[in-house]
């Protein structure tokens, strides 16, 4: 009963005034979510936010939830990827000492596995495919956060958590801002001469 009273309080009966939607007419629903088992979660850059190039993408990742990520507790593993070609171009191994399986306590990550990369190439590619995909929907590079659920099959597995536009990035180097210029003033010359003619 709380569950289709909720069709009918003053938000929803606001909402369904304002878009000329009856409020009889609404069917309910029940939304039933599955909690992530992160078994590796991470960060993912759709541009190098160390040296600002479009071209390639970073991804670092650790065992467990991505606490020990976002919060510096391990040094995660690090992956490049040429957005383009559509390859791994870098893969560092990192200190992944510890790891937080299903809540905020950390736990010791056996040595065989801390030496060991903690995504596959096959996951790093579907988050290049899914982080390229963001980026073109949003127009912007986008700072990504993802999971790897340990209970869904290899190929379903990737887990988007959060998604929002880069924020900061790099000065450009000098060779790239000598060469957006050099683009600017030709393209300049080009409208010009066009609005001569």
């Amino acid at each position: 009963m709380r569950i289709a009273s909720s069709a009918f309080s003053a938000l929803a009966l606001s909402y369904a005034w304002k878009n000329d939607i009856s409020p009889m007419a609404v069917d309910m629903a029940v939304v039933i979510q599955k909690t992530v088992d992160a078994r590796a979660a991470g960060v993912m850059f759709t541009i190098s936010p160390v040296t600002g190039d479009r071209s390639r993408m970073m991804i670092e990742a650790c065992y467990g939830l991505g606490l020990g990520v976002v919060g510096g507790d391990v040094s995660p593993d690090r992956y490049v990827v040429a957005k383009i070609e559509g390859h791994i171009v870098e893969r560092v191994v990192g200190d992944k000492h510890i790891e937080y399986i299903r809540g905020e306590q950390a736990t010791p990550v056996e040595h065989e596995r801390r030496v060991q990369l903690c995504l596959t190439d096959a996951e790093v590619l579907a988050l290049a495919k899914v982080g390229k995909q963001l980026e073109r929907l949003h127009r912007a590079p986008q700072d990504i956060e993802f999971a790897i659920d340990r209970e869904l099959p290899a190929g379903q597995n990737v887990v988007l958590l959060q998604c929002r536009p880069v924020t900061v990035l790099p000065p450009r180097s000098p060779r790239a801002a000598a060469a957006d210029e050099a683009l600017s003033r030709f393209a300049s010359s080009v409208l010009a001469a066009a609005k001569t003619s």
